[in-house]
């Protein structure tokens, strides 16, 4: 295997020509809310009749958390009957239903979710006010419920806010990133915290670059054992979760010393996924709206990403030109839509197909294999999304006001 190379059989996203068109999915969206949707997650099975996902807001005197339900009952067969223009109808998709609601202290910046399969449910909230806030939810008279459980609110940093909140169901422990604030009048940097939610001890800090992107990383190679930590900021830096103190361990820069980037200005990275099943994986978005893709295991540039299917200039690529303003989230996905989903702040969400490009040593990426799945008319920011591999499920917030619902289990 080569620098750049990865076998086809390592990346799950090859595309098969025998594999139809994906037709355009059922999509639902709720009423306008009256307040912007910053961030939005499905939850563990909580109800036998509905999956349920949270969302919080921002950006408003008083925020909240609020549960909504969706019917995730298989969809039935399109209608035979045909329309005026001779089409047949799809099926609609199912309305969303809220739930119930709780006022959140401050802006909801990011949600992660830990419990399910008989351990309590558990969603934990960055607050734009400072601190963690952890929620319980619960099933109550076939519907849901919310509560407070508790905040954490670290003594040299009341009133910074917290960025970014990430949970691992393996190591058991919480991460969360803090902006930085001042200290006897001085600037200071952001932090990387490591919490325990069961007795709300800190286990450690470190002094971090402030990064709106976090996320959990589990073992990259055969010889590893633990976990780590990423945080995007000017760069994706992996920290070894057993050692914070010591710094991050590795840095992977969306400057590519082999296409003469070096001259372009360095983008912020807003957002990060690890890919599932392949944790060396790495892809982020940027505040000028390109994808990157990486393999930890080869950190001194990103992979090749290529817009068209035979790039006929093979180094110059490194990144991908994907949205027309900042990405603010993206994850990888096994739908048939796509194997990378990223929201902007050019109001669309959108669903990549990626496939493995042998010659080249990197990834393609044409135009045509690129779906829309939303456009909003106003053109206002999708903050967020979420797929859900149990339900079949999209959802996506936005400063629309509104949660999108679209149905992928087609």
């Amino acid at each position: 295997m080569g620098r750049l190379g990865l076998a086809v059989e390592e990346f799950v996203v090859v595309d098969d020509p025998d594999l139809p068109e994906p037709v355009a999915p059922p999509i639902s969206q709720t009423r306008s809310l009256g307040r912007k949707q910053s961030a939005v997650c499905w939850l563990p099975t909580m109800l036998q009749t509905m999956s349920v996902a949270v969302a919080g807001s921002w950006d408003d005197p008083v925020n909240e958390l609020a549960l909504w339900g969706w019917d995730s009952s298989p969809m039935m067969e399109a209608d035979p009957m045909q329309d005026a223009d001779g089409d047949v109808e799809l099926p609609k998709m199912a309305a969303p239903k809220m739930l119930c609601s709780v006022e959140h202290a401050g802006d909801v910046l990011d949600l992660s979710v830990a419990g399910g399969s008989g351990a309590p449910i558990l969603i934990f909230c960055a607050s734009g006010s400072g601190g963690v806030s952890c929620f319980g939810a619960d099933s109550a008279d076939g519907g849901g419920s919310v509560a407070l459980q508790r905040k954490w609110q670290p003594a040299d940093s009341a009133g910074c806010p917290t960025l970014g909140v990430s949970w691992s169901a393996t190591a058991r422990q919480l991460a969360a990133v803090t902006e930085g604030g001042t200290e006897g009048g001085a600037p200071r940097g952001g932090s990387l915290l490591l919490l325990e939610p069961e007795s709300g001890r800190e286990i450690a800090r470190a002094a971090c670059e402030e990064a709106s992107g976090l996320s959990w990383q589990g073992p990259s190679r055969p010889d590893e054992s633990h976990h780590s930590i990423l945080t995007a900021a000017s760069s994706v830096l992996c920290w070894d979760s057993r050692c914070l103190e010591r710094g991050p361990s590795l840095s992977l820069s969306p400057l590519d010393p082999r296409a003469g980037e070096n001259t372009r200005a360095t983008p912020h990275l807003h957002c990060l996924s690890v890919h599932p099943q392949q944790p060396q994986l790495v892809a982020a978005g940027s505040s000028d709206g390109r994808l990157f893709l990486w393999d930890v295991r080869y950190p001194s540039s990103p992979l090749p990403l290529f817009a068209a299917t035979s790039p006929q200039v093979l180094p110059s690529a490194s990144q991908l030109e994907a949205h027309g303003a900042d990405i603010w989230a993206i994850q990888f996905s096994e739908m048939i839509y796509g194997h990378l989903l990223s929201c902007s702040s050019d109001g669309t969400l959108q669903a990549r197909r990626l496939s493995s490009h042998p010659f080249a040593g990197g990834w393609t990426c044409p135009e045509e294999s690129v779906t829309t799945l939303v456009g909003l008319d106003s053109g206002l920011p999708i903050n967020s999304l979420d797929v859900s591999d149990e339900c079949g499920c999209l959802v996506a917030a936005s400063d629309a006001e509104v949660l999108t619902f679209i149905d992928v289990r087609r």
